[in-house]
């Protein structure tokens, strides 16, 4: 799993953007340096965050949920909390355009929310079919109307991850993954 993040938190002026990838091996010959090294030639995560979507993650205090017009629909297959209008502190919407054409949305302002209005784009690669499973954005935000499918797409668009099978199975052909 790969991952694009940018959030706001009150204690800091700007947003913070982080990198990260998650990488699951089932075998004892695929957990080593060169495969660690073949991970990061093979991965790229681009992100125009903090250049295009830092407004979306304004803080809103005190938030009432109310009057916040929190985009609430849900197609998911995946579990999607119901809309509290009482207790919630940000709208939220996630969405997985994987595998294409379809798209499934939780849009939301849950009882829980995260601790801090964010964004995120995620991919998910499976090395031994070599294909994409996941392709998820996310934003937690408190503006009105914050969570629509605009904004989601303004994320696609403003971030690319991609993996090249090609390059990392190069140099690991001995390996077994």
């Amino acid at each position: 799993m790969a991952s694009a993040d940018m959030t706001m938190v009150h204690q800091h002026e700007f947003p913070q953007v982080n990198h990260s990838f998650g990488y699951v091996c089932l075998s004892d010959k695929c957990n080593d340096e060169m495969s660690l090294k073949q991970i990061l030639h093979s991965l790229v995560i681009e992100e125009k965050f903090a250049q295009k979507l830092t407004p979306l993650l304004k803080i809103i205090s005190p938030f009432d949920a109310h009057s916040a017009a929190c985009y609430d629909f849900n197609n998911s297959t995946v579990d999607c909390p119901s809309t509290d209008l009482d207790t919630c502190q940000r709208c939220q919407i996630s969405v997985d355009r994987e595998p294409p054409p379809s798209q499934q949305i939780c849009a939301t302002c849950p009882y829980y929310s995260e601790d801090a209005n964010s964004i995120s784009r995620q991919m998910m690669f499976l090395l031994d079919s070599r294909t994409q499973s996941q392709n998820i954005a996310k934003i937690n935000c408190q503006l009105k109307a914050c969570n629509s499918i605009d904004n989601i797409n303004r994320i696609y668009k403003a971030s690319k991850i991609t993996f090249d099978f090609g390059e990392f199975f190069k140099n690991l052909s001995n390996n077994n993954l």
